[in-house]
């Protein structure tokens, strides 16, 4: 899959990919109707990536609130719910590898849940062990 291009695909069964070698790429994936307008941008040859703008950094008292709000979540209940906010972080803010998975140890530590904390630092040994 040739960068700067639109593709279009139809998975029909979990899936992954792993880009090991060079050089890093952003990949954008939408759930979209082919309406006259997706026709006309997939019709573009490429697109322009220097008109894309880099995600703002995360102030942290914005993170600091987040994790708060998250802890409020689990505490009625709703982990999961608490989890998926603070990885939502992820598309909202330029942030170090591996942050929000910090910040999801850091709340089921908070909540003494210390094993669910060391499955989420494991994740992320994991994930930079891949990405190194």
């Amino acid at each position: 899959m040739t960068g700067g291009r639109i593709w279009r695909l139809t998975p029909t069964y979990a899936h992954g990919v792993c880009n090991l070698l060079g050089p890093a790429r952003i990949h954008l994936i939408a759930d979209v109707y082919a309406d006259d307008a997706y026709r006309r941008l997939a019709r573009r040859p490429t697109l322009q990536p220097e008109s894309a703008e880099p995600l703002p950094p995360a102030d942290p008292s914005v993170l600091a609130e987040r994790l708060q709000a998250a802890r409020g979540m689990a505490g009625l209940g709703y982990t999961d719910a608490a989890e998926r906010m603070l990885l939502r972080l992820f598309y909202t803010y330029a942030l170090p590898e591996g942050t929000v998975y910090d910040l999801i140890a850091e709340l089921h530590t908070s909540l003494g849940d210390e094993e669910a904390a060391t499955r989420w630092t494991s994740a992320k040994r994991r994930l930079l062990a891949l990405t190194a």
